[in-house]
């Protein structure tokens, strides 16, 4: 007889448990309505063009794909942020006035990295679209804290902000395919000399610096061989027609020459020595600012100020700046952050967001630039960690 256990990473859930989930998912619910958020409901299921289109690809490797009866190629959604900017836009909503949004419902994600090695689990978020004042980057991070508190008082807030690398980057004079590569890779940074090493070999191979400065590239045949090697190491192989026709062909034709390998490590130590300072937030933001841009300053004043708000309006036990928070969701522009809390000796993510300013823009094709910001809570993390303090 075949087997009747769900699928790997899947689960039943019966009596007292899925009553607790379903008590927490209402609690939630109630409580992002008296936030005034309202409710949106969302396909189980989108074109995988889009999702990819969000996710710069990063998410391929763990989406469950498929083509469908109508040979449409098709994915079981593996996060809501997507399909909810694609709701806005389908619905033409005015972007000068901020949309506040909520969702809930299945995801699925084909890995073990999740807490409990669950492949399906259930997110409860939110997503405010035509959000430009910065006073809704607080708003967020608080109403992301205050739910998480209905649950757990033991938590910390992990938080950062992308334009900080992503300016240091520009200051430096680096091209935008090595700030995607510098982007994509900053926890190896973290590594520290090792990681580096590592990158300095990775980008060699990719064409994307030489042993010296202006040296011409491998030819194009050469080079498109090397990238679609690389993605496919990256997890970036099921791209289909964006992977061949637009990312290859617009890494191939962004310049001919390469950065010196010299530059490349001074490059990439500078963002170690920023990304590994530990500390009290304050030292860690006095740090950064240290011998930095005036925009750079303003950029951590702007940081500043959203942490001295929330320590002022919520409960939260360790604040923590990291600023390679963001690596894995290309799409985010600003505000980052993190809120965990600890299960079983690990440092579980129970709530996750940012800002997104592009993606509207280029979910729609260019049709439209909108701010808009977000944050999803994981509702299985929470509920086992819950469970464990009861």
């Amino acid at each position: 007889m075949e087997s009747l256990n769900p699928l790997q990473g899947m689960k039943d859930v019966f009596s007292s448990r899925a009553r607790s989930k379903r008590i927490m998912l209402n609690t939630l619910v109630e409580f992002l309505e008296s936030s005034n958020f309202e409710q949106i409901d969302l396909p189980i299921l989108e074109e995988t063009d889009l999702l990819l289109k969000k996710s710069g690809g990063t998410l391929a490797s763990k989406m469950y794909s498929f083509t469908d009866p109508g040979g449409r190629n098709i994915s079981l959604r593996p996060e809501f942020t997507s399909s909810a900017v694609r709701a806005f836009l389908n619905q033409k909503i005015d972007p000068q006035i901020t949309t506040k949004i909520f969702y809930y419902g299945q995801i699925f994600r084909y890995t073990t990295e999740n807490i409990g090695g669950l492949r399906e689990y259930t997110q409860v978020g939110c997503e405010l679209i035509g959000a430009s004042s910065k006073s809704l980057d607080t708003e967020v991070v608080t109403t992301a804290i205050q739910g998480t508190n209905l649950f757990l008082n033991d938590i910390s807030l992990r938080i950062g902000h992308m334009e900080i690398i992503n300016q240091i980057l520009d200051e430096l004079n680096v091209s935008n395919r090595l700030k995607f590569f510098i982007s994509e890779h900053l926890s190896v940074i973290k590594e520290g000399d090792s990681g580096i090493e590592k990158l300095v070999g990775l980008a060699m191979n990719l064409g994307l610096i030489s042993k010296e400065t202006n040296e011409e590239l491998p030819n194009n045949e050469d080079r498109g061989e090397l990238l679609q090697s690389y993605l496919k190491n990256m997890g970036m192989y099921n791209l289909g027609v964006r992977t061949i026709d637009e990312i290859q062909t617009r890494f191939l034709n962004k310049g001919i020459h390469s950065q010196s390998v010299d530059n490349f490590i001074k490059t990439l130590n500078t963002i170690y020595e920023i990304i590994s300072y530990e500390g009290e937030y304050t030292e860690v933001l006095n740090h950064v600012a240290k011998n930095s841009s005036t925009k750079i300053r303003e950029i951590i004043n702007d940081l500043s100020n959203v942490i001295d708000s929330l320590k002022q309006t919520v409960k939260i036990n360790n604040i923590q700046i990291d600023l390679s928070l963001g690596k894995e969701i290309p799409y985010y522009t600003g505000l980052v952050f993190q809120i965990t809390s600890d299960y079983e000796d690990k440092n579980i993510i129970v709530n996750q967001g940012g800002r997104y300013d592009d993606l509207v823009r280029v979910l729609g094709d260019g049709q439209i630039s909108t701010p808009a910001l977000g944050f999803a809570w994981n509702l299985d993390a929470l509920q086992m960690i819950s469970e464990v303090g009861r």
